[in-house]
């Protein structure tokens, strides 16, 4: 499973798909691409994502998203740290690989307002400003700072224009993401658990 996170704007789907098609190149298995939204009320917070949590696809947006949108919207958290962690743990368990994009904050100036979406222009900030706070690029609150992500790569949209400095970690991020599953498939086909195949 890969996981892209972020805010609004920054391009999330776009690298989502690319991510999915290099891998599909590279890989005997085909991957998939999902994406999560608000969730509903009556959302478990531990049951329900573990119906998502599988290999070969590539998820645009998880239990991060979550944490970060619930602070810019001002909401209380529901998701507790501690069943973070063991979310976490059960994704590190796949062989789960996390993406975080953030951007700049010109960046998301540009973008706000250009396509309707499901947040405010201030709650995309806010979002975005949670993220970083999240990974440690900022000095997190009280909040936030209970929450100690697995986040394996970070890129940064740093251009207005489309993307190229996102594009530029895709290889990388294959390339990790990858070798994190043939060494998963080869203890799993070491114990009879899988065809080997990627």
């Amino acid at each position: 499973m890969l996981i892209v996170e972020g805010t609004d704007l920054l391009g999330k789907t776009t690298l989502c798909e690319e991510l999915r098609k290099r891998i599909n190149a590279r890989s005997e298995a085909r991957y998939t691409y999902e994406h999560f939204s608000k969730l509903p009320k009556n959302w478990l917070y531990y049951w329900d994502y573990i119906p998502h949590m599988r290999r070969r696809i590539v998820m645009d947006r998880f239990h991060m998203s979550e944490i970060a949108y619930r602070w810019a919207r001002g909401e209380d958290q529901v998701l507790s740290s501690e069943t973070y962690r063991i979310l976490d743990g059960r994704l590190r368990t796949l062989g789960a690989y996390t993406v975080v994009v953030v951007g700049t904050g010109e960046v998301l100036n540009t973008r706000i307002g250009t396509r309707p979406e499901t947040h405010t222009g201030d709650q995309i900030q806010r979002a975005d400003l949670a993220f970083k706070m999240l990974i440690g690029e900022l000095p997190a609150d009280e909040i936030l700072s209970v929450y100690h992500p697995d986040v394996d790569h970070v890129t940064h949209v740093t251009s207005c224009s489309e993307y190229p400095s996102m594009m530029a970690d895709v290889d990388t991020i294959v390339e990790e993401y990858l070798t994190r599953q043939a060494t998963l498939n080869f203890w799993l086909y070491q114990r009879g658990a899988v065809d080997g195949s990627l």
